[in-house]
């Protein structure tokens, strides 16, 4: 059947726009003061279609409001550290923004972040984890430029 999905596109010259996809449309969401965060619902003011990311993960929007806000904190002196410092967040854990099994649910249940990465645009580089990022140290690869 048909699927849903998000997209974030970004430019090194500092734009960057998110598309959240359902089947026959299309919803943008643009950075608010600079800073654009997504998590696993949708957050299009005009999205009509049922969204099941939020009964299936209701911490969605806590997670979502969380980010922004962390990073809202640190904004004009964002930097590597800072970035990775919201993605290993354990705010309502296990169902935080590093989120990891909750052991009191079935295995099949369980939900956990299995990789982080952030992206430097301008520099070229990105940064990721093998695991989830609260334990994992972030390895670094240099995008080579196209020719």
């Amino acid at each position: 059947g048909p699927n849903s999905a998000n997209m974030l596109i970004s430019h090194r010259d500092g734009e960057i726009i998110d598309a959240e996809c359902v089947p026959r449309d299309v919803y943008f969401i643009y950075p608010r003061k600079g800073i654009l965060t997504h998590s696993n619902h949708f957050t299009a003011r005009r999205f009509q279609a049922k969204d099941s990311g939020k009964s299936l993960l209701p911490d969605t929007v806590v997670r979502n409001e969380r980010a922004r806000r962390l990073l809202h904190q640190d904004r004009g002196r964002l930097n590597l550290a800072a970035l990775q410092s919201v993605l290993k967040d354990h705010f309502s854990y296990p169902d935080s923004i590093c989120r990891h099994g909750d052991q009191a649910l079935d295995a099949f249940a369980q939900w956990e972040t299995l990789t982080s990465f952030v992206i430097d645009l301008t520099e070229g580089t990105m940064h990721y984890t093998e695991g989830p990022p609260c334990c994992t140290a972030y390895k670094t690869i240099t995008m080579a430029e196209s020719e």
